[in-house]
Parts: structure tokens; C-alpha cells; sequence
């Protein structure tokens, strides 16, 4: 659970501050979208899912797909939270969170992969 906290709290604080600094506009020319979303789905949950690898080496793909599921599953409350108070047609942008999942916990089993096979070579 502290490794799905880890993930989180990796994610919203840029994601968070990037998003203000554009105002909400994803549309932007600017590239600070694009370094949100490569934290959100591919640096927070590999960090996540290591963490959880090297704590928990009796399983550490399980793991790994745990964590990054219910960091996963944090962000997206937040997003429908913060969605819920636009008006509109905010609430399409739903649509891609079950992608969102799909990314993030491919990422993670490969990230506590790699760490667990990692950490089993360096075993003396």
C-alpha cells in the first residue's frame, strides 16, 4: 500500500502543477502535457511496481500489478474529481482511463519484472 502512496504521490504534484500551469488547456502547444503524461503512466508506476518488487520478492509480478492497480485506481478518482466540477463534456475524457490501466499496469509487471530478475542476479 505504501508503494501505491509512492506512485501517487509521485504523479499528482507535476501532473497538478503542469495542469495549472496550462490552465487546464491540453491542447497547448506547449510540450509540459506531454512530460505529465509520460510521469503519470510510465516513470510513477515503474518506480511504484520496483518498490513493490524489492519489499515483497515472494511474488513480486503480483505485487507490482497490485500497486500500480490501486495507484491507478487513486488517480483516477482524483481525475473524476476533478472533472465532475467542469461542466460539459468534461466527462468524455473517461473514456481513455480504462487505457490509462492497461498502460500503467503493463508498465509495472514489467518494472517489478526486470527488478525482481535484477535483484536475483546480485544475490550472493
Amino acid at each position: 500500500m505504501t508503494c501505491a502512496a509512492l506512485q501517487v504521490g509521485l504523479t499528482l504534484p507535476p501532473v497538478l502543477a503542469i495542469r495549472s500551469l496550462t490552465n487546464d488547456d491540453l491542447a497547448t502547444e506547449s510540450y509540459l502535457p506531454v512530460v505529465a503524461a509520460v510521469i503519470a503512466l510510465l516513470v510513477a508506476p515503474a518506480i511504484a511496481a520496483a518498490a513493490a518488487a524489492l519489499h515483497r520478492p515472494d511474488a513480486p509480478v503480483l505485487h507490482g500489478a497490485v500497486v500500480t492497480t490501486i495507484g491507478w485506481a487513486a488517480l483516477t478518482a482524483v481525475t473524476v474529481a476533478r472533472l465532475s466540477r467542469r461542466a460539459g463534456g468534461a466527462l468524455d475524457a473517461l473514456a481513455v482511463l480504462p487505457l490509462f490501466a492497461l498502460i500503467e499496469v503493463g508498465v509495472g509487471v514489467s518494472a517489478a519484472h526486470v527488478t525482481s530478475r535484477w535483484r536475483g542476479e546480485r544475490k550472493p
